[in-house]
């Protein structure tokens, strides 16, 4: 038998630097506790308002659910509060999910209702009611988990009994990335506001807070934010929000921007927040949609044509394509339909910011080969070639009848006429600074 060579004895010093590196993989965000890396396909989350459907039902779910699937959206990211219908509009949203087969949800607590550790068991009840849902959307086998706001909240005891991924909206992404029990997140901010202001030069501030939130995430999971518009009208008696965040044709530089970028989520913000003008959903008849009086800036101001913008750049995004994939024709163009500088006789006044925004008449050509684009704004024409893909044109808006043709080789191949004029005054006595948007 053959002995074993003697152990040599460790000396003091040997031990206390042993001690002092255990210690400092334990306090120190080391690469080695770092190194597990979320993967997930790329995909479409949409923020969903729970809220404001109370009186929803399993099929009208299933219609929200097929229009989001034909404008490119993977999953419901359904923002909850405590209304004594939460429970129930959860049942039908997954239900209508299953039945579908080929979407998802996950549920997102809204924090202005919300508060940890006090609401721990009713956060681990209502996740576990719905993470073995076959149209729970999972993140490496795991039940995905988002907030709105609740900033550094205790969530170690949901964690311990529960299997949740989790990737809340923190205002402070170092936050996010020296907490150990979370592993993503996304910031609210999808329209370059600073400090809940709009400013002059929103594009550029998105590209920095991606920047900024990608740097300092590191391997966790960062979804990426974007929104078509932010317009809210309440009077300081009501909820006294009456501001604009400026974006104007951010909705497509954004898309341009995050087709270069390829973030591992974008988070679309938001599928049905009509009181604050960011929805892409439809117009809906449910009076319960438009809460304190919103329909006043929304009635008649339909964002369908944001979706046809969205699903080219999904396809190329999800086909890891350089530009977006259009197989049919469209133009697609936005505006308000009053002057920013129109006098209203309304009490609440105009929104904060507005001095930001333009008279301009957006429009984004989805053209399958060249033509050339014919614009009459008011008496004006204007007139440019346009390249096949997605091109962007921007023409200062007239008072009166917005007009649009496009003709390709000498033939005009389609004409459309928007029913909304432009005006310069403020027959509403409302400002109104939500957009307008309409296809051809």
């Amino acid at each position: 038998m053959v002995k074993a060579p003697p152990q040599k004895s460790r000396s003091a010093g040997d031990i206390m630097m042993l001690l002092a590196l255990l210690l400092g993989l334990l306090i120190s965000p080391s690469p080695l506790l770092n190194a597990y890396a979320a993967t997930i396909p790329k995909t479409v989350f949409a923020h969903v308002v729970v809220g404001i459907l109370s009186s929803y039902t399993q099929s009208q779910w299933a219609q929200e659910i097929s229009d989001a699937k034909a404008s490119g959206i993977d999953a419901f990211a359904l923002n909850i509060g405590k209304d004594s219908y939460t429970q129930t509009q959860l049942g039908y949203a997954y239900a209508a999910a299953e039945a579908d087969g080929n979407f998802k949800m996950f549920i997102s607590f809204d924090f202005a209702y919300y508060s940890l550790p006090s609401d721990t068991n009713l956060i681990v009840q209502i996740i576990n009611s719905h993470a073995s849902s076959s149209a729970q959307y999972k993140v490496d086998g795991r039940p995905l988990v988002t907030t709105f706001i609740g900033d550094n909240q205790d969530w170690s005891g949901v964690k311990s009994t529960t299997n949740i991924f989790l990737a809340p909206n923190w205002a402070d992404p170092n936050s996010i990335a020296s907490n150990s029990l979370v592993e993503g997140g996304y910031p609210w901010n999808a329209w370059g506001a600073v400090n809940n202001r709009g400013v002059a030069d929103p594009y550029t501030n998105m590209v920095n807070q991606d920047s900024t939130w990608k740097s300092v995430l590191g391997s966790k999971l960062y979804f990426a934010p974007i929104s078509p518009w932010f317009f809210t009208h309440y009077a300081p008696n009501s909820y006294n929000k009456n501001w604009i965040f400026p974006t104007e044709d951010l909705y497509f530089t954004r898309w341009q921007n995050l087709l270069s970028t390829s973030p591992p989520a974008i988070y679309q913000l938001t599928w049905n927040d009509y009181s604050e003008s960011s929805y892409i959903a439809p117009l809906r008849s449910d009076p319960n949609l438009y809460p304190a009086g919103a329909s006043a800036w929304t009635s008649n101001m339909p964002h369908d044509g944001f979706r046809l913008i969205q699903n080219a750049y999904v396809k190329a995004y999800k086909a890891g394509a350089s530009s977006p994939i259009i197989s049919s024709d469209n133009i697609v163009y936005w505006y308000r339909t009053q002057s920013k500088d129109a006098q209203c006789n309304d009490p609440t006044g105009r929104p904060d910011a507005y001095q930001y925004v333009s008279d301009t008449l957006f429009v984004v050509t989805l053209f399958t080969s060249p033509a050339q684009l014919v614009v009459k704004s008011g008496p004006v024409y204007s007139r440019s070639n346009v390249g096949a893909g997605a091109v962007l044109t921007k023409v200062p808006i007239q008072a009166g009848e917005q007009r649009f043709t496009f003709i390709r080789n000498g033939t005009p191949v389609r004409l459309g006429i928007s029913p909304q004029q432009f005006t310069t005054g403020c027959p509403s006595n409302v400002y109104n600074f939500n957009v307008y948007v309409g296809v051809v």
